[in-house]
């Protein structure tokens, strides 16, 4: 009696699954180890996941996610699906391949997504994807700016630009020390009487 197959994946000449359930989104180390995506927010890395269940092998470049349904998908606004699609295409993991349009909707009846491109894999003819985010590098940092606080000068009116170490003869304060000086010196809207000379 022959045996009966069992039902599920199995590999095909090339060592391929085939049958059963074998779609999926696929990470490689190198590309989990790689800068780019290292870099990514969770966020982005969450729509980087739903695109790859997009792709079915042969239909890069005519994945279809809206930013809305993005949202949907991963339980944030449209707006911040969008900056998410904007981090994936600056890091080089997406590019749009046709941009959406409303005008569309005249033309084929229906509004339609921007179709996108996963650099990772090939697109039409070519054999292998561009993967355009291995060669993205951080920014180089801004050189930092001089943060040397400058000394401090006294607020004597005489002498404005006199450091607080420097001893001083302060005709207003009649002091020898700066730092007196500082102390004594009125506040803005403080009333003085000054004394007139005797004729």
């Amino acid at each position: 009696m022959p045996r009966k197959r069992k039902s599920g994946r199995r590999a095909n000449a090339t060592g391929r699954s085939v049958g059963g359930d074998a779609h999926h989104a696929r990470f490689y180390d190198w590309e989990l180890k790689s800068a780019a995506y290292r870099s990514l927010s969770v966020g982005a890395r969450a729509l980087l996941v739903e695109l790859k269940g997009l792709f079915f092998g042969n239909n890069n470049g005519e994945l279809f996610l809206s930013a809305r349904e993005a949202g949907k998908r991963l339980n944030v606004g449209k707006d911040r699906a969008t900056k998410l699609f904007n981090e994936l295409r600056d890091k080089g993991f997406i590019r749009p391949k046709e941009i959406g349009a409303f005008n569309m909707k005249a033309l084929a009846g229906a509004g339609r997504a921007t179709t996108w491109v996963l650099t990772e894999y090939p697109l039409g003819n070519a054999t292998v994807g561009t993967k355009e985010f291995m060669s993205w590098r951080p920014p180089a940092p801004s050189p930092k700016k001089n943060s040397t606080v400058p000394e401090s000068r006294t607020r004597c009116p005489a002498n404005k630009d006199t450091s607080p170490k420097t001893k001083v003869k302060c005709p207003h304060c009649n002091d020898a020390s700066a730092d007196s000086a500082r102390r004594t010196v009125p506040l803005v809207g403080t009333q003085i009487d000054i004394p007139r000379e005797v004729a």
